[in-house]
């Protein structure tokens, strides 16, 4: 049978890659498929994976030069018309099929989600993809944990740059929009996204270095390009001190007192779950 979706899971040494299959095989069918690309893990990471190899359609475990070049791995061998790629920390929350039925069929290369982000067992909040393409230019505003693709447009636009290590995503983005990819927009959330990975554990010799590189790359002024990498770094940093001078909340107090700063709207695990249920009733 002909496949609709692929869903790709890279992983390194993460045992909680177990979660995120287990989410993926609650919305497999025959249509769906499921590849696991572990980069050569050193720890328990295969057992716990081979415990669904009944599961995943296709394995491969072996070296590979990190996140990105783990997905081309995955992309080469994907046989679906659409992929998803998803991290081993996150967790799927929707039925994929379900959402290229309903929004697949305008002729676009890239379905653009929502996404619920996960702070702390208890606290949640939502994080959306922005419209505004030409934001792409200072940072990454499209949320790629919650993005399909369209398997035809890694083979006109081309696959991820394997040179990056964080913000491969970004420059993935840029080079689609920039080729005259379709883009659309979709009001669901697809996943419950962990908090960390590379991209959170050293931002600014990662994340905020990668962009920094892409701008310059796709032709943003240096001058504007360090103005925002050194912004970044100093708002970086401020948080950190904050935090380890635990002046966090007098000083967000502040600065939401003189409008400063939008208050933070978290929402509860229950709250989450209720947008969750209503979501999957609302696309059967």
């Amino acid at each position: 049978m002909e496949k609709l979706l692929t869903v790709l899971i890279p992983v390194f040494n993460n045992t909680s890659v177990s979660v995120s299959i287990e989410s993926v095989l609650k919305y497999k069918t025959s249509r769906v498929e499921l590849i696991v690309i572990d980069g050569g893990s050193t720890d328990k990471t295969m057992s716990r994976i081979n415990r669904y190899a009944d599961f995943i359609d296709e394995l491969i475990s072996e070296k590979d030069k990190g996140m990105y070049d783990a997905l081309n791995k995955g992309i080469a061998r994907a046989r679906g018309k659409w992929v998803f790629c998803l991290a081993a920390d996150d967790i799927l929350k929707c039925d994929l099929e379900k959402i290229i039925l309903k929004y697949g069929q305008t002729g676009a290369d890239l379905m653009c989600g929502n996404m619920i982000v996960k702070y702390t067992e208890n606290k949640f909040w939502k994080d959306f993809s922005k419209h505004d393409l030409s934001l792409l230019d200072y940072r990454c505003t499209l949320r790629h944990p919650a993005t399909l693709f369209r398997k035809e447009a890694y083979e006109k636009y081309g696959p991820y740059d394997g040179n990056y290590i964080c913000a491969g995503d970004r420059e993935l983005f840029l080079r689609f929009r920039n080729k005259g990819a379709k883009f659309t927009f979709i009001p669901e959330y697809i996943v419950l996204f962990a908090l960390g990975g590379l991209s959170g554990t050293d931002p600014i010799k990662g994340n905020f270095k990668e962009d920094k590189e892409i701008s310059d790359r796709y032709g943003m002024s240096k001058i504007r390009s360090r103005f925002v990498f050194y912004y970044r770094i100093a708002d970086y940093v401020k948080t950190k001190v904050a935090k380890k001078t635990n002046l966090s909340k007098p000083v967000n107090k502040l600065l939401y007192i003189l409008r400063l700063k939008k208050r933070p709207h978290y929402l509860t695990k229950l709250q989450v779950e209720k947008i969750f249920d209503e979501q999957e009733r609302r696309l059967v």
